[in-house]
């Protein structure tokens, strides 16, 4: 029996061994460094740096919310926009662009500021752990959204951003640079 049990042990560690040295550095799967490619077919990608760090949607909450959404809409006579992508992995982070009331034109490029009711662009950081804490853009720390592709047809929205966002309650900023998005949106 002793003998069985040895031998049957044998063989697993004999697989194991085979099935790692027959494995090559193409197969071993790497956590994603890279910002995405800057496209323009909705291939519904999205990521940015947050303060040199490379940020991208990844959620752990299977039951939770997709790790990234984008909307362009017309309700009540006007324009909206949305994109919200979140990152799970050490502390819940998200980012958010929005608008009010503001209608895009491809190769345009929009202010981020304060949000505003009407024709205003802005974004919004939040990161939780021991509370929460926004960053927002304002009239004073802002930023820039370029819209790249604005494809009703097949809606397909693409773009380039970057900001500065400031938490209020002790004036910190973070800066998100090389922003960019292709994404199908909902309307």
């Amino acid at each position: 029996m002793k003998l069985t049990t040895l031998l049957k042990k044998k063989l697993v560690l004999l697989a194991l061994v085979a099935t790692f040295t027959n494995c090559s550095k193409d197969d071993i799967i790497k956590p994603q460094t890279e910002l995405p490619l800057i496209t323009q077919t909705g291939e519904n990608t999205v990521g940015c740096l947050v303060d040199g760090e490379v940020f991208l949607p990844k959620g752990s909450n299977p039951f939770g919310p997709p790790e990234y959404t984008c909307f362009y809409q017309f309700l009540n006579g006007a324009y909206e926009f949305g994109l919200r992508f979140s990152n799970d992995k050490n502390l819940h982070r998200q980012i958010i662009i929005g608008t009010n009331r503001l209608e895009f034109t491809e190769g345009q490029t929009y202010q981020l500021k304060a949000k505003l009711p009407e024709n205003s662009a802005y974004a919004y950081v939040s990161i939780e752990g021991g509370g929460q804490q926004g960053y927002r853009t304002t009239d004073k720390i802002m930023g820039e959204l370029t819209i790249t592709k604005l494809d009703p047809t097949k809606s397909i929205i693409s773009g380039t951003f970057w900001f500065d966002a400031v938490r209020l309650s002790d004036g910190k900023i973070i800066k998100i640079r090389e922003g960019r998005f292709d994404m199908q949106y909902t309307v």
